[in-house]
């Protein structure tokens, strides 16, 4: 992620998984043709989540890479293994789902109409995503 400058709505561990050499194919309905896009460059905004308020910008989106996506990929990765393995009913630890729960609520505040809450000049609702405790590491 290096930069942090390509802010994923669609994190490119789900991407990914629809991928072949990183590429996806994208049907444009409207020219009626289909092109091969890279993941880094598809759902993504630039600098979404930049917060001027703090000395670091960039707090947001890599507490959000670090707190929440990153340990949902791992997640994930771990329930995609074991229904290859042996498909079977999955268990999630207290953490895993609080996890879940978090990356859910994220999810929900990156569709395109909750976007103008925090793009642009819209600042005062911009630390809205940073109430819910990204730094709570467990438990109800």
């Amino acid at each position: 992620m290096g930069n942090y400058v390509k802010h994923h709505y669609i994190p490119q561990f789900i991407l990914k998984r629809f991928s072949h050499d990183n590429k996806v194919n994208v049907f444009n309905h409207i020219k009626f043709s289909l092109t091969s896009i890279s993941i880094r460059n598809l759902f993504m905004v630039e600098n979404l989540y930049d917060y001027y308020v703090y000395e670091d910008i960039k707090v947001i989106e890599k507490e959000l890479a670090s707190k929440i996506e990153s340990p949902m990929g791992q997640i994930c990765s771990r329930v995609v293994k074991e229904l290859k393995e042996k498909p079977k009913n999955i268990t999630f630890t207290r953490k895993e789902l609080l996890i879940i729960k978090k990356y859910m609520m994220l999810q929900f505040y990156r569709t395109e109409g909750n976007m103008t809450y925090y793009i642009g000049s819209n600042i005062s609702r911009k630390n809205e995503l940073s109430k819910y405790n990204i730094n709570q590491d467990c438990c109800f």
